[in-house]
This record gives structure tokens, C-alpha cells and sequence, in this order.
């Protein structure tokens, strides 16, 4: 049977034929505002309908927007931040730069005159028996073997190795160090060494102080001048233990170094000094 024969088809022909004469009919006896109010109150719930899902759409997008207006403000913040870590980094830097300066400043003796070369640790060397510090200068800049190296005005130990552009340096705490040194307020003298037992500790050893001195815990010890590399009167450290020997009648002192080798960073080597006219009276 056809669609256009049925009696569903009738019906839905004779509705459409009277929604478009019934509006036409009203409006032509001036009732055409029946006709807009009954097509506006059908439309209610559509326009609602509509206007919601435009809100939705919008709230959507305007969600997404401060999304990405966050994320590139968090990203500016970040790097602001970055910014300002780096700054104090620096400033950190030149204050800790300042400061050895300053102490670098401080060996300056009436007694000598000195000839240094500043640098950097660029490396570190460690094994059970011996320690090491690879310094960014070499025989270009006049270092040699035997030189005495510095941090500020504290001692740190001698040129052990040296390449054109770099060196090593063993520290005053490795057990093949030996400095001639002295305690000023008692006048104990003895040889700074290395120890295994103490090297861990960032500590070293002053042995052969005669046993009726009167070193203490407390008292300074300065390097002496016996011997060839280093220059007297160059701060070593710290006394911070004495036990006597009771086998060959001397001292031996605990000495805690002035220089922290936990975090060397800035040293200078001492490529020349020469004693002055005071120092020889």
C-alpha cells in the first residue's frame, strides 16, 4: 500500500493545512497576537534548552582559556623564579669569591714578599692511602713542582704533579704530606704529617714536640719556613688534641686544619716569595 494513501498521511496533511491556515486566519481578524503567544509559549522550553547549552558551551570555553592563561602565567612565574635562583647563585658566588679575596689579601707579610697564581679546583682524587686536587693551572703560568698552595691565608698542602695547563695538589691531611710548623703562644715545634686514622676527619698529626712544651688544645700552629717549600708564619690549623709518648718522651697534637678541604674551590699557588729585610733581622 502507499505511504500517500494511508490514513496517517491524511492526518498529517489535514494538521499541516490547519497550522497554516489557522495562524493566516487570526492574523487577518486581528488576533495574531494568539498566534505568537501560543507559538512563543511552545517555544519556551526550546529557547531555555538553547540557552543553556550556550552557557555550557561558553563556560567550556571560557574554562579552557584561563586553562592556558594559568599555564603560561605558571610558566612565566617558573621562569622568573629560575631567574632569581640563578641571581643568588651568583651573588652567593661573589660573596664567597669576595671573601677569599679578602683572606688571599691577608697573606701579605711584612716578612715576605709573594708571587701567586690564582685558580680553581677542577677535579678531586681520592684512594685509601692518598689524596689529590686537580688545579686549572700549570707550567704556563709559572707553577712548578714543590710549590706551596694556598686558600686565603690558610696552608692547604703542595704541588705534587704538573701538566701545561693544570696541576694536582696534595693536601697538609695525605699521609705523604710533612710540614715543619710551630705553635706560636708556647713555642712547640714538630712536624706536621698526614695520618690514615685521621685523613677521614679532614684532621692531620704534629709529632716530635719535645714532652716538657706547653702546647694545649686550643693553640694555633703556623708553619715554620725549615726546609724549601713553604714560607713561615702561613696559618695551618687548630690544636685540638695532646697525648704524650711515653716511649720516646715527646708529644704528639690532634691538628684541625684552617682550610676546609670538604669544599675548596678558590686556591692560589705560591709560585715565589722571597724573605725581606725584616724578616732576616
Amino acid at each position: 500500500m502507499s505511504f500517500f494513501k494511508t490514513k496517517f498521511f491524511f492526518v498529517l496533511l489535514m494538521i499541516a493545512i490547519v497550522l497554516i491556515i489557522l495562524p493566516t486566519v487570526l492574523t487577518a481578524f486581528g488576533a495574531g497576537s494568539v498566534v505568537r503567544d501560543a507559538v512563543g509559549t511552545v517555544a519556551i522550553p526550546f529557547q531555555w534548552c538553547a540557552t543553556k547549552v550556550c552557557d555550557a558551551f561558553d563556560g567550556f570555553v571560557g574554562y579552557f582559556t584561563d586553562y592556558n592563561r594559568l599555564v603560561e602565567e605558571n610558566e612565566s612565574l617558573r621562569q622568573q623564579n629560575q631567574l632569581l635562583l640563578e641571581n643568588i647563585g651568583k651573588a652567593d658566588s661573589v660573596i664567597d669569591e669576595n671573601n677569599y679575596l679578602k683572606e688571599y689579601l691577608g697573606i701579605n707579610s711584612p716578612l715576605y714578599k709573594y708571587q701567586m697564581v690564582s685558580a680553581s679546583v677542577i677535579g678531586t682524587q681520592a684512594t685509601n692511602y692518598s689524596s689529590l686536587y686537580t688545579v686549572n693551572c700549570g707550567s704556563l703560568s709559572g707553577v712548578g713542582s714543590n710549590m706551596p698552595v694556598i686558600c686565603g691565608n690558610s696552608l692547604v698542602g703542595y704541588v705534587s704533579e704538573v701538566g701545561m695547563l693544570r696541576c694536582k695538589v696534595t693536601p697538609i691531611t695525605d699521609i705523604n704530606s710533612s710540614v715543619a710548623v710551630y705553635a706560636p703562644s708556647s713555642g712547640a715545634s714538630g712536624m706536621l704529617e698526614g695520618d690514615f686514622s685521621l685523613r677521614a676527619d679532614g684532621l692531620c698529626k704534629m709529632v716530635g714536640i719535645d714532652e716538657k712544651s706547653d702546647i694545649k688544645v686550643g693553640d694555633v700552629v703556623v708553619s715554620s719556613g725549615i726546609g724549601s717549600v713553604y714560607p713561615s708564619g702561613i696559618l695551618v690549623g687548630r690544636v685540638k688534641e695532646v697525648s704524650v709518648n711515653s716511649y720516646n718522651r715527646t708529644k704528639t697534637a690532634v691538628v684541625e686544619p684552617f682550610a676546609d678541604f670538604s669544599s675548596l674551590s678558590h686556591l692560589s699557588v705560591i709560585t715565589y716569595y722571597e724573605v725581606t729585610e725584616n724578616e732576616t733581622e
